[in-house]
């Protein structure tokens, strides 16, 4: 797994991101960009010094000036840079010499414009290091802390920021701006928000590890472009973890995996973008797709925690809106468990007998009198609701806000308030939860989310999370599966033949088809009388990774002679389109049919290691492309959760009168495939340990009897993959 070395760690950037004075270098009082500087500081309460710093000390913005840093005569913690990448470097130079040792720099033009850019980056950053300050950006808009009531941030802030417990980092500086607007306009309190820019020293990771740690964050919201050293990221994810704490992304951008992939199936169905999806699923982190789930989700998470059940229960004031909150539900995966039978007859005795008791609940005329209270009691009582969300308007403007809309929300704010799991108000719109909305919510101490669509989605979410978070731990394997892989003497490089294969992953418990290895046509004949059934032949080459696309394998054949013309049959195919073939004999073997054809494979992402695919297909595997990803290792857990994911799963329950698979004996097939995997291409010391670059069994057949492998095939890295590739 490629990972890159920390460049600033919780302790620096503890330092770096509450400085008690700042310096702004080109500051002038024509400068919207240096007065921006100066107003963001005063809406977040700034009461430390500020230090305008320009070439003729000019005045600007009322404060104090200088005319380099170096002159401004007293200790500095943080300097703005708005000069000209060109001028950067020297101004660098005076910055440190001033003592200064963190620097936001804006300009562009740095790695982001080409060769030139990315190599004037290097630099900065190598003299940045030899100087001892720790740079944000290039490219960036620095950072705001707003719970500490500081920063260094080059942007407008919105009037409606405020401090809170949802921290926000992003790559990208218009991003993190557009997330702090946000996070003002849903009413989500934050601690703080970084920008990284280029990344040339602080990475979000890096900023991740800080913010993990921060006793003021409770949840994370990241955008991210790339994320880098994917290891501590990971292991940064297993610490929120611990903590409780939620991570909430959206991931930009995805491509394909590389072409040295391509010999098998496996390396043409999982993407980055799917791997990718994949670590975050397993690290915990919720990832979104746009900026308004990522800041209401964030919100949400920061508020709840992670819930005593995933299970979320409606009480709606709109009957019409029950129907949308069930539909969005549904089209979601958003768990809304029905009430139980005694709890239903007691919402039956508080409220009218024309009421439909079921969740999402409407509540009628119920919710003006104290009936509301006993029915939110009731369903605090129930083991399978972790929080409650009650739908109901509040006043968009000010002639709205009648006595009875005032009294109503105060009747909902004080029923939450009498139950112990969260609980929130869900607006039917986001256009209701405007500025007068949200200072209703305010005034009736609730918590709001904003419109039935996003609100519905981040509580999908939560549930999601928190059912997550009572997962155990994915353990690596067992070592036993190490001790049983049959390992070949002085180890393998290239392809190795379907036979070959065999006999590395069947010493490990995964379960194939009988077979056997013919070196003659009459030995072929020989051992094929020996299957109650018609055979398979298929020659035995590493050169020949896709027998059939070559005519390499015959089906269906019975008697001695057809097995004798088979065997030279497939012998020919295969010298014909490969000169020089090594033949390692012709496999035989009893015909299956029937039952559910599988694609299991394992390849090896760049960044983030191996990861399995487990999905429907047989030889159509690519043309379905109906796939389920995670990483190295997997939980039994996680095999259940790929086989229902899988659009096809349906078949795998039997069909058309087809009989239900085995589906424990496909899981332990599948487990037993993916910990060969892992050791073969993560056991350090073994032979073949760390250089496996992919395994493919496919077909994998399960039917009501159980599973098998049809077929095999593994590719482990040559000398010179070895040799280049970053270990």
């Amino acid at each position: 797994m490629a990972d890159d070395r920390a460049q600033a760690g919780p302790s620096v950037l503890a330092r770096a991101l509450t400085p008690a004075s700042l310096a702004i270098v080109g500051a002038k009082d024509s400068s919207a960009t240096s007065y921006g500087v100066v107003e963001a500081l005063t809406r977040v309460g700034f009461d430390g010094r500020m230090f305008a710093v320009n070439r003729s000390a000019a005045p600007a913005h009322g404060l104090a000036t200088a005319a380099s840093c170096a002159r401004i005569g007293e200790p500095v913690d943080a300097a703005v840079l708005l000069v000209p990448a060109a001028a950067v470097h020297d101004v660098l130079e005076d910055v440190a010499e001033a003592g200064i040792r963190t620097a936001v720099i804006l300009s562009g033009g740095w790695a982001e414009a080409g060769p030139e850019g990315a190599a004037r980056q290097s630099a900065l950053t190598t003299r940045a290091g030899e100087l001892g300050v720790t740079l944000f950006g290039p490219n960036c808009l620095g950072f705001l802390n707003v719970a500490a009531r500081t920063g260094a941030w080059i942007a407008s802030v919105p009037a409606g920021v405020r401090p809170g417990p949802v921290a926000i980092v992003s790559q990208s500086g218009g991003v993190g701006n557009a997330l702090a607007d946000l996070a003002a306009e849903f009413g989500v309190g934050l601690s703080c928000v970084v920008t990284t820019g280029n990344e040339a020293m602080v990475t979000t990771t890096d900023v991740l590890e800080y913010l993990v740690e921060d006793e003021r964050t409770s949840s994370i919201a990241m955008f991210a472009e790339a994320i880098s050293a994917p290891a501590r990221f990971l292991a940064a994810a297993a610490r929120a973890r611990e903590l409780g704490k939620a991570i909430v992304i959206l991931k930009a951008g995805s491509s394909a995996l590389a072409a040295r992939n391509a010999v098998t199936h496996t390396g043409s169905l999982v993407g980055d973008d799917r791997v990718v999806d994949a670590a975050l699923r397993q690290a915990g982190a919720v990832r979104v797709r746009s900026l308004e789930e990522l800041i209401v989700t964030a919100g949400v998470m920061a508020a709840a925690g992670p819930l005593r059940a995933p299970g979320i229960a409606v009480v709606s004031i709109s009957g019409g809106s029950v129907d949308i909150v069930a539909d969005e539900a549904d089209r979601l995966g958003l768990d809304l468990p029905p009430f139980g039978d005694d709890a239903a007859a007691e919402i039956r005795a508080v409220l009218p007998g024309f009421a439909a008791v079921q969740n999402p609940l409407d509540i009628t005329g119920a919710a003006l009198g104290d009936e509301f209270a006993k029915v939110l009691a009731i369903v605090d009582r129930e083991d399978a609701f972790g929080a409650v969300a009650v739908l109901s308007n509040v006043p968009a403007y000010d002639s709205c806000k009648a006595p009875g809309i005032t009294s109503l929300l105060d009747t909902i704010g004080t029923g939450l308030r009498s139950v112990a799991m969260p609980g929130f108000l869900l607006s039917q719109t986001i256009a209701h939860l405007n500025e007068t909305g949200r200072e209703a919510a305010r005034d009736a101490a609730l918590s709001a989310l904003p419109g039935l669509s996003l609100g519905i989605t981040a509580l999908a979410n939560l549930s999601r999370w928190s059912r997550w978070s009572r997962r155990p731990r994915r353990p690596g394997p067992s070592a036993a599966h190490a001790a049983g892989l049959g390992l070949p003497p002085g180890g393998q490089d290239g392809t190795l033949s379907e036979w070959s294969a065999r006999e590395l992953l069947e010493p490990a418990g995964v379960p194939f088809v009988p077979a056997a290895l013919a070196r003659t046509p009459d030995e072929a004949a020989s051992l094929a009388a020996g299957f109650a059934s018609p055979v398979a032949v298929k020659l035995v080459s590493p050169d020949v990774p896709h027998k059939s696309d070559i005519g390499a394998v015959r089906l269906g054949v019975a008697g001695p002679d057809d097995v004798r013309l088979a065997y030279q049959d497939v012998l020919t195919a295969g010298r014909t389109s490969h000169a020089g073939l090594r033949v390692e004999g012709v496999q035989i073997s009893p015909m299956r049919r029937g039952g559910v054809e599988l694609l299991v494979g394992v390849t090896r992402d760049p960044q983030w290691g191996l990861a399995i695919a487990v999905g429907l297909g047989g030889i159509f595997a690519e043309a379905v492309a109906d796939v389920a990803v995670r990483l190295l290792p997997v939980t039994d857990s996680d095999i259940e959760e790929m086989l229902t994911e899988l659009r096809g799963s349906a078949v795998l329950a039997g069909i058309r009168g087809e009989p239900a698979v085995d589906r424990g004996a496909l899981a332990s097939a599948i487990a037993s495939i993916a910990d060969a995997a892992w050791w073969l291409g993560n056991t350090p010391g073994d032979a073949l340990g760390g250089t496996l670059e992919s395994l493919e069994v496919n077909p994998l057949r399960a039917d009501h009897s159980g599973a098998e492998a049809l077929d095999a095939l593994i590719v482990f890295r040559t000398d010179h993959d070895r040799d280049g590739a970053a270990r």
